[in-house]
């Protein structure tokens, strides 16, 4: 029997049983950048700290719900609650986040924050959403689907190649994750 005792104390599992198992499906593809309806979560995850800002973090990994690409899940969506100057007002993505979803009014402190996190649960909003990829291994970032490579057919494939090999001599692709780029108030949804 394997010796786990080093792993310190490990949560339980749910056993898997391999004769009623789901394959690992191929992924679907990539939506197109544009302007998409999305829904908020019913619930989020516990809020975090930026590491480097010490602001609030709020995952709210919305889907998409129209015009296309319906349940499309827009992934590792983290707003910050870190102010910035935008027109000489004080702004944040998490701001841009609560006016997309149409709440007004003031929120003094991170506590009314949080709480009007909780309001926006089952929301939808519109948003500008794009593909974004980053290759940690030589920290270089590519923003906008038209940054890819074409795919053939007026499109573009979702991947970004880095000009590397892996040790079968097949290019090394890294493959676009959908990110909102703009948060769009709902005053100016249509």
């Amino acid at each position: 029997m394997a010796d786990i005792s080093a792993l310190g104390e490990l949560r339980p599992v749910e056993p898997l049983d391999l004769e009623n198992y789901k394959e690992n499906q191929a992924l679907p593809p990539l939506p197109p950048a544009g302007v998409y309806t999305l829904q908020a979560p019913d619930t989020f995850p516990p809020l975090t700290r930026s590491q480097k800002s010490g602001a609030m973090l709020v995952q709210i990994d919305p889907k998409i719900v129209g015009p296309t690409n319906q349940g499309f899940p827009i992934r590792f969506t983290k707003v910050s609650a870190k102010t910035y100057k935008r027109g000489g007002t004080n702004v944040s993505q998490l701001g841009d986040y609560f006016k997309a979803c149409g709440l007004m009014g003031r929120y003094e402190d991170e506590a009314a924050q949080a709480e009007a996190v909780d309001q926006t649960a089952n929301r939808t909003y519109q948003a500008e959403v794009d593909w974004k990829v980053w290759n940690k291994a030589t920290q270089t970032e590519v923003v906008g689907m038209e940054k890819f490579p074409s795919d053939g057919n007026g499109g573009h494939e979702p991947y970004y190649y880095t000009g590397e090999k892996d040790e079968s001599g097949n290019p090394i692709k890294l493959r676009a994750n959908l990110v909102i780029s703009r948060f769009i108030p709902a005053s100016e949804s249509v």
